[in-house]
């Protein structure tokens, strides 16, 4: 089990934002260790960005704050039945589009109506590992993130193996 300090909030927190040229990403979640009984002492989540981009910061479970990532090991901060928003404001008039591989994810982050702000959320019900999404401007892939989705009563990295 993590010994973390006890952590949650009822209210979501910024968990990643990313500062581009064209747009500022964010992904907001709530955070609650008391539900995850299989984590490990040792940070172990995996998060990449690929892309230009000026800042990265992820959330720092042990610091209890945003730090600025440069590709350090992280606590796991995503995890399945979990609830996250998506929020991408643009800078400039390109058109951005939200892209994931899983039709559900694609269509439920869109376009507010009035603006150019594309907002929605993510669910990962059952679907523990990486999971990686787009924004796009036309055709052209703008920026791609890969986090990692754990599972809250396994260690799938460990258990997974003694499964099979």
């Amino acid at each position: 089990m993590m010994n973390l300090r006890p952590s949650g909030s009822s209210n979501p927190i910024e968990l990643v934002t990313i500062d581009t040229e064209h747009f500022e990403f964010v992904l907001k979640g709530k955070l609650d260790y008391s539900k995850h009984i299989a984590l490990s002492e040792e940070p172990n989540m995996q998060f990449m960005v690929h892309g230009n981009y000026k800042s990265i910061q992820v959330y720092d479970a042990w610091l209890e704050k945003l730090v600025e990532y440069d590709g350090q090991t992280l606590y796991p901060i995503f995890f399945v039945n979990g609830l996250y928003e998506v929020i991408i404001v643009p800078k400039t008039e390109i058109p951005l589009q939200f892209y994931h591989e899983f039709k559900a994810f694609r269509e439920a982050v869109t376009k507010l109506s009035r603006t150019n702000l594309l907002t929605g959320q993510l669910l990962f019900k059952n679907e523990v590992g990486f999971s990686t999404f787009e924004i796009h401007s036309e055709e052209n892939a703008l920026l791609e993130i890969t986090i990692e989705v754990f599972p809250t009563k396994l260690d799938y990295k460990k258990d997974y193996v003694n499964l099979l």
